[in-house]
């Protein structure tokens, strides 16, 4: 939900082109390593974070940039 909101908020907010284009390239991030840490302190599932990590940096190989350049388009960049 995140990415979705990243990208209605360039799209509608009065943003210049370069700070629009920031916002589309961290909505197509894939998910980051700080989950694994917040399921180990607060004592969850670890190896559960770890999968969903290694799996979206895996996909986002190969969505990453489709989404810059649909992100791109949507967002009128």
């Amino acid at each position: 939900m995140l990415p979705l909101l990243f990208l209605v908020v360039a799209r509608f907010g009065p943003f210049s082109p370069e700070l629009k284009r920031i916002l589309v390239i961290q909505a197509a991030m894939p998910s980051a390593v700080i989950p694994i840490i917040i399921a180990r302190v607060y004592g969850g599932q670890p190896l559960v974070a770890v999968q969903i990590v290694l799996g979206t940096t895996a996909l986002g190989l190969f969505t990453i940039p489709f989404w810059i350049q649909t992100g791109l388009a949507w967002v009128g960049v």
